[in-house]
């Protein structure tokens, strides 16, 4: 169990009887040696002939290769790859294992390129392991080959047949992941606008990574786009992004999701426009009582009355505004008279009460017919500390989105705002449109009716047709009911 060190002219110079059975030996860094014994593999150094001290437990070692510097020749203490059955482990110069690759198919060789990249071939791919732990297919084979070195796109390797081939390999996709781990962006950015990177795989990528805003540069599937867009909303002109493509797709769900993250944002025009699109009538309510616009919860008590004849609503919006004498009056329709008589009494609307304590009386003296003694009629009395139900008046209307703090701003950032308005154009003529609408008063809430949904028409009755124009223009151009364009009763 002698170990001999020779030179090129096969001289013996050393030799070393190492403290363990050695069952293989790999080549090492600059003076050390790898000695595999028994399931580990010992960093044994020559100078002093003794363990270093650094030792891994890796199992089926069959070659080792180390990763060498760019323009030096010999040897950094980088990073090494033990290939082994189970696949491939890379660990450090000190033998701390990183990650392992695992392979369903024998690794049959592998190489590290000048950029730090592991590629190795199994029986029928050729496949990529960055140092950070991300891997990936390069290309298939339909033969097996032994890779001797790589370089830029071409691969060297050896056939079966002991013939040298080149493999011209595309390196886009490793390319990119290693220069996004390595903070490289302009090279990224470089990338995305050069090279053919569409694909669900790489979309991920930068979805796990953190980075979803640089997919947004290239992807072109519009519901892709929208989930993306979503998920870095947090910069505000991603809201615009989503607000197209949710154009685009017409769907509920999507609607309903821009609609909770323009909320979220701040952004009024854009959550007006969701829940307009989805006919939430309810949230609309709410929206417009919180941003004090009253001449459109005004409309949506219109809506709820005529148009979709929903009781609640009806009653929710006038208690909203403060609209004791609709309430009165509903109450009284829904044959709620004590109530209507106590609310009447409560909010000091004397001639309603009189009105309807008359009815009362007649339908009490209907009820006993020709009875000889009809007891009186009992009307509730309204509690003398009773106080009036009315909301707080708005002092100001919230016409324009809520006011952001600065955030600094990312690497991408500053692409993204080049490839799109220097400010976003559709909120830009949200707020144009707005601020028309206060200096230009109109006779009605708008040019457009908002079509209900076919399931509402059949609830309500109303069977006309309505469209909206322009479905693919901008928020600007078209508001569905956008700011104050609430539907016409007429």
């Amino acid at each position: 169990n002698v170990i001999h060190i020779k030179d090129i002219a096969n001289e013996i110079k050393k030799k070393i009887t190492p403290p363990m059975a050695v069952e293989n030996i790999f080549q090492g860094a600059v003076d050390t040696l790898l000695l595999k014994s028994d399931d580990r593999i010992i960093l044994y150094d020559t100078v002093q002939e003794k363990p270093s001290g650094f030792e891994a437990k890796v199992c089926g070692v069959k070659s080792v290769v180390w990763c060498y510097s760019t323009g030096k020749g010999y040897m950094t203490s980088g990073l090494v790859a033990f290939i082994c059955h189970i696949g491939v482990v890379v660990a450090t110069h000190k033998l701390e294992i990183l990650f392992t690759v695992a392979e369903t198919m024998k690794v049959k060789s592998g190489v590290w390129d000048d950029a730090g990249t592991f590629i190795y071939s199994t029986l029928s791919h050729i496949k990529y392991i960055l140092p950070n732990g991300d891997h990936g297919i390069v290309r298939t084979l339909d033969r097996p080959i032994y890779i001797t070195a790589a370089k830029g796109n071409k691969v060297y390797c050896i056939d079966r047949q002991g013939k040298n081939r080149a493999v011209t390999i595309d390196t886009t996709e490793y390319t990119f992941k290693r220069a996004l781990a390595n903070k490289k962006f302009d090279e990224v950015l470089k990338m995305v606008k050069n090279s053919n990177l569409i694909g669900q795989s790489i979309i991920g990528y930068l979805q796990r990574q953190g980075f979803p805003e640089v997919a947004l540069h290239f992807v072109k599937d519009e519901k892709t786009k929208f989930n993306l867009a979503l998920e870095c909303s947090n910069y505000s002109h991603n809201i615009d992004i989503a607000l197209k493509s949710a154009k685009v797709l017409d769907d509920k769900e999507c609607w309903t999701k821009l609609g909770h993250a323009a909320l979220r944002q701040g952004n009024t025009q854009v959550v007006e426009k969701a829940y307009q699109q989805t006919l939430d009538f309810e949230r609309l309510s709410f929206f417009y009582t919180i941003t004090g616009n009253r001449k459109n919860l005004t409309r949506m008590l219109d809506i709820a009355t005529h148009k979709r004849k929903d009781i609640n609503a009806r009653f929710c919006n006038a208690l909203l505004l403060g609209n004791v004498e609709d309430r009165v009056h509903l109450l009284e329709e829904q044959g709620q008279f004590q109530l209507a008589y106590i609310t009447a009494v409560t909010h000091g609307l004397d001639e309603l009460a009189q009105t309807i304590r008359e009815r009362l009386q007649k339908e009490h003296e209907k009820e006993y017919g020709s009875a000889e003694q009809i007891p009186p009629l009992v009307l509730p009395t309204p509690h003398p500390a009773a106080k009036l139900l009315l909301p707080p008046i708005p002092f100001v209307k919230v016409d324009r989105s809520w006011p952001t703090t600065r955030v600094a701003r990312g690497p991408f950032d500053l692409s993204i705002s080049d490839s799109t308005d220097t400010k976003s154009t559709i909120t830009q003529k949200v707020e144009a449109d707005a601020q028309h609408d206060e200096e230009a008063p109109s006779t009605a809430w708008g040019d457009e009716d908002v079509r209900l949904s076919d399931e509402e028409d059949q609830k309500t009755g109303n069977t006309e047709a309505t469209t909206q124009e322009g479905a693919d223009a901008d928020l600007g151009d078209v508001d569905g009911w956008g700011g104050d364009d609430l539907p016409d009763l007429d």
